[in-house]
């Protein structure tokens, strides 16, 4: 049972740093980091939490973070693929690189041309 704990925790720790240095930590990543450290610290203390009292409470706090974290998790992988662009926009924002003077910089130029051939 440590085992299998120590696994699952360095997974989740490895996960949510390999996403987080990928696409900037959120509150996901985050969570998977916490939670990967909670299942190593419960491995390490396995014979702890297994006593009865303020551990317990720990235990059914930490089962409703795992709940809540697969939840979330899940949410995040049914809608987050989600493509909703219809090619039918009315209006597209450019976000720039600035302006030298009255003229795009090379980086907004090519923004704006990439948009031009999104419309």
């Amino acid at each position: 049972m440590r085992f299998i704990l120590l696994i699952i925790g360095l997974g989740l720790s490895a996960l949510g740093l390999y996403y987080g240095a990928v696409t900037g930590m959120g509150l996901g990543e985050a969570l998977s980091v916490a939670m990967g450290i909670f299942f190593i610290l419960w491995c390490t203390f396995y014979e702890a939490f297994r006593q009865k009292g303020f551990l317990k409470f720990l235990k059914g706090l930490f089962v409703f973070g795992i709940i809540t974290l697969i939840v979330y998790s899940a949410g995040i992988c049914v809608f987050g693929h989600m493509d909703t662009v219809t090619y039918t926009e009315d209006y597209v924002i450019v976000l720039g690189a600035g302006l030298n003077g009255s003229e795009p910089s090379e980086v907004l130029e090519r923004r704006l041309e990439k948009t031009v051939e999104y419309m």
